[in-house]
């Protein structure tokens, strides 16, 4: 849901740009891309929440929470007015809505990450990490699968009257997926072992060489999401706004480049169960 809301974002920017800025705006791009940044901005925030509130309530309940907000900011774009309609408003609501929507992703991703890496063998976090983060690509692919869909139902301008908003109303389907999921998931049992350890007055506490690991794998992921915004979320924009590539063929580049991050994402989880971390990150980082 997370990747989907995100990836359908990259797809929409050319589009969104000549609806929520004046027409003929030269930074009409920069000006959707600025405001979309608001989500990247917003999810430490949301993570910061969302986490505190998923050590106190639980990881599953937390991430009902979060999924439902997800869905139904994103579902609500879709009614957004735009420019011609509203004006200078039209902006501001969809920064506001992006906000939003950063918030409810960032608790998203952080509680679905630490539920898995709770639940599982220490030695097989690895594969399972990157189970979890393969949901990109998939999530990648399916926003853009509808994208190119919704362009042959609303053909030439329609796309711009109405086939962007499908994109949002349609993003409502994996949420509610995602939602009868989580009624049937186990909760995390170390956290149900830290809750009870609490009521038995023991204390947990966080040992330097902990923090220290926790800044690094920060900032590390810091580096990787730089990448990869300026890579596979700037190419549905420059391919199609400076026409290198024409549509649809630019879309069935970007397909091909997410999938075949699938494959990379899951051999260097396994790889990481076998070297550790450190290593197959160091490696990673030098070969890139």
């Amino acid at each position: 849901m997370d990747a989907f809301n995100l990836s359908m974002k990259f797809l929409l920017v050319p589009v969104l740009a000549d609806l929520f800025f004046p027409a003929h705006y030269g930074l009409a791009i920069v000006g959707t891309w600025s405001i979309y940044t608001t989500t990247f901005v917003f999810r430490p925030v949301g993570g910061f929440i969302f986490g505190r509130l998923g050590d106190k309530i639980g990881r599953k309940n937390t991430m009902f929470i979060t999924l439902l907000g997800l869905g139904l900011i994103t579902f609500a774009t879709g009614f957004l007015p735009v420019y011609a309609s509203i004006g200078v408003v039209a902006p501001i609501l969809l920064f506001l809505f992006r906000a939003i929507t950063g918030i409810f992703a960032g608790g998203e991703y952080g509680n679905g990450s630490s539920i898995i890496m709770e639940s599982v063998n220490a030695g097989r976090r690895g594969i399972w990490g990157a189970a979890v983060q393969s949901g990109y690509p998939i999530g990648y692919t399916l926003a853009a699968s509808i994208f190119l869909y919704l362009h042959y139902i609303f053909p030439g301008s329609a796309f711009s009257v109405i086939g962007w908003r499908w994109m949002f109303w349609i993003g409502l389907i994996p949420a509610v997926i995602g939602l009868i999921i989580r009624i049937r998931m186990p909760e995390s049992a170390l956290w149900e072992e830290t809750i009870r350890k609490k009521r038995e007055g023991k204390r947990t506490s966080i040992s330097p060489m902990a923090a220290y690991n926790i800044i690094l794998g920060a900032l590390a992921m810091t580096g990787i999401a730089w990448v990869y915004g300026l890579t596979l979320g700037f190419f549905p924009t420059i391919l199609s706004v400076h026409a290198f590539i024409k549509f649809p063929h630019f879309l069935y580049v970007v397909i091909t480049a997410i999938l075949v991050s699938l494959i990379g994402y899951m051999i260097s989880g396994y790889i990481s169960d076998m070297i550790g971390r450190r290593l197959t990150m160091m490696i990673l980082r030098l070969s890139a």
